[in-house]
């Protein structure tokens, strides 16, 4: 199963847009992706282990190894593409 990390800071414009992004997406996913959302400004470990510069952020493991890393606001259509091409991949 894949991870995908968000990384967001609360009362953020593009996080809370993304957020919204975030919570269909990953109903839509939820049979082969575990979605975590992780809260910059109490998670600083996990912020500072993965070099998070930009918000959002989304950082997508598999097998506890990251395999891709989005800095930045990703579209919904580009966020469910690539998903769905991981999906190919298992």
């Amino acid at each position: 199963m894949f991870e995908v990390l968000f990384f967001f800071k609360e009362n953020d414009y593009s996080c809370l847009k993304f957020k919204q992004i975030e919570n269909k997406i990953s109903e839509e996913f939820s049979n082969n992706f575990l979605f975590k959302k992780i809260n910059t400004n109490i998670e600083k470990e996990l912020t500072k282990k993965y070099k998070i510069l930009n918000l959002p952020s989304l950082i997508i493991l598999k097998d506890g190894k990251t395999i891709r890393n989005i800095n930045g606001f990703i579209e919904e259509e580009n966020l469910r593409e690539l998903l769905n091409n991981l999906n190919k991949i298992k």
